[in-house]
């Protein structure tokens, strides 16, 4: 079952699905949820803080540019790595 294997990897804590998500502008307070409650405090933390920025820069990117800024704000602050 190395298939399934490696999609339980790819959701696990520092997994790649995990860490994008954790990027994504709101999506990301879902994945430090779901880390809260797998009893995974500094990855929800993480996860957290990283939607935070992501969330603001889409914020101030919507106020400055419209939709698109929004896009362009928010992939610029996500792609930021956070302690």
């Amino acid at each position: 079952m190395g298939f399934f294997d490696s999609i339980a990897d790819a959701f696990s804590r520092d997994g790649i699905a995990t860490k994008v998500t954790e990027k994504i502008p709101v999506v990301g307070y879902v994945t430090a949820g779901v880390q809260a409650i797998a009893g995974n405090p500094d990855h929800a933390k993480r996860a957290f803080l990283q939607s935070s920025v992501s969330t603001m820069g889409a914020v101030t990117g919507f106020v400055s540019g419209g939709p698109i800024g929004a896009v362009v704000g928010g992939v610029a602050a996500g792609g930021r790595e956070s302690a």
